[in-house]
């Protein structure tokens, strides 16, 4: 292996798709009404990251399955009314459970230095 070839294995990057499962949801059609620019991600890299959707909050953990998780998209094309054609989109041996999380005050007793910033809130997960 020579060194440009070394450099680029180096600087590539591992991708890796994993199903989001979120527990905790009110309406089975939440997710219909939230667009690309109402969703952030934070530490997606980290063993808890956190997701925020819309104003739900949702903590959680990366899992392995028991097997192979494969997921097919319904083909909108399929001019058969009563049958339904799937498409294979992906599969993954990866989930990351996300339960939804609720923010709270953070009680402070001391008193912070003036260029320190006081936390406003720290999270807690809805145990069910």
């Amino acid at each position: 292996m020579d060194k440009d070839e070394a450099n680029r294995t180096s600087d590539a990057e591992d991708e890796m798709l994993v199903l989001v499962e979120l527990a905790g949801i009110i309406g089975s059609d939440f997710l219909d009404t939230i667009s690309d620019k109402d969703y952030k991600v934070l530490g997606i890299e980290t063993e808890n990251p956190v997701i925020q959707i819309g104003h739900n909050i949702f903590t959680g953990e990366y899992k392995d399955t028991a097997g192979t998780l494969v997921l097919f998209e319904e083909n909108e094309t399929s001019q058969k009314s009563d049958t339904k054609e799937l498409e294979y989109k992906f599969m993954t041996q990866k989930k990351l459970v996300m339960k939804r999380a609720f923010l709270n005050e953070k009680n402070s007793s001391k008193e912070l230095p003036p260029d320190e910033e006081m936390p406003l809130a720290e999270s807690t997960t809805n145990q069910k």
